[in-house]
């Protein structure tokens, strides 16, 4: 898993980057990597899907039917996936990417002029279940895996109508989002949702589950883990720069961010620099088989890096 993308950086270099040539989509501008089963998918601008059976040897577009701009992917299995993007738009996949047809899409329904957020993260608890966030508060949900979408944003606690930047499903199927201001809620167990006391009032761009506990990550390297005793604690990272989004590799974390910022460790020990300030931003990492895989400004590629298997 990964999390993710703010809104405002994600216009910014959309405005900064226009690719026309199909052929060069593996280097445009890409927000999100995922691996369905052992295939290698990411999604980006002019709803780019990149699809890659061979460890990114080649590349080939899997078939969607909008060119809007896609946040982020996520596969619950090899053959079933979600993407989500701009004006509200979920696409599904039952073919590890190769098709995708439109479940939900609010631009058809917006009025002349009228502005529709994005969706900026999906996660799934299971083939039926499933949350969608976004821009000023907006939230999706499931039960039915995607043939009808709800609009729950009224029934978050969130009254200011803050970014909701990441969404993410935890070890005993509670789900939890995170944005800005240091927003973080927690679905409870009667399925409401409350908003939680945070220690840090800049904006969380990510959650990842790292062997059962949580860890939350955003502006300027700040990084917290939740331990069992309800108590968040502050990670010292040897960076400063913002984190956008997170990956796992057994009992390894991968997150990167700002300036191609990419650092790596375990939540017992202090991470490690794998590089900062060397080029483009990037804003998702996955992780398999040792293999690390990056997007952001400059598209997709692997690390010239492996870890342990």
């Amino acid at each position: 898993m990964r999390t993710r993308r703010p809104f405002l950086l994600m216009c910014c270099l959309l405005a900064a980057q226009a690719f026309a040539d199909v052929g060069k989509a593996p280097t445009s501008l890409l927000l999100d990597v995922a691996f369905a089963g052992e295939r290698l998918v990411a999604v980006g601008e002019r709803g780019h899907v990149l699809l890659s059976d061979d460890q990114g040897q080649h590349w080939r577009l899997g078939q969607t039917p909008d060119d809007r701009l896609l946040t982020a992917a996520f596969f619950l299995d090899a053959n079933t996936g979600w993407a989500v993007g701009h004006e509200a738009l979920v696409l599904h996949t039952t073919d590890g990417g190769e098709h995708w047809q439109t479940q939900h899409d609010l631009m058809a329904d917006a009025a002349a002029g009228e502005a529709v957020s994005p969706l900026l993260d999906i996660a799934f608890v299971d083939a039926h279940t499933g949350w969608a966030v976004g821009a000023f508060g907006l939230v999706l949900h499931t039960t039915d895996g995607g043939q009808h979408w709800q609009d729950w944003t009224d029934r978050i606690d969130n009254p200011e109508g803050l970014h909701l930047n990441a969404v993410t499903v935890l070890p005993d199927r509670r789900v939890v989002m995170v944005g800005e201001r240091g927003f973080v809620s927690w679905q409870q167990a009667d399925g409401q949702w409350q908003q939680q006391a945070f220690p840090y009032e800049g904006s969380l761009f990510g959650a990842q589950v790292v062997q059962g506990r949580l860890l939350v990550f955003g502006l300027r390297g700040h990084a917290y883990v939740l331990h069992e005793t309800g108590e968040w604690q502050a990670l010292s990272l040897p960076v400063s720069q913002t984190l956008f989004g997170a990956s796992v590799w057994r009992d390894t974390v991968f997150l990167v961010g700002q300036g191609g910022t990419i650092l790596a460790g375990t939540l017992d020990s202090a991470l490690a620099v794998v590089q900062k300030e060397q080029g483009d931003h990037l804003t998702a990492v996955a992780v398999q088989d040792g293999r690390i895989w990056v997007v952001g400004q400059g598209g997709v590629y692997a690390l010239p890096v492996t870890v342990a298997p």
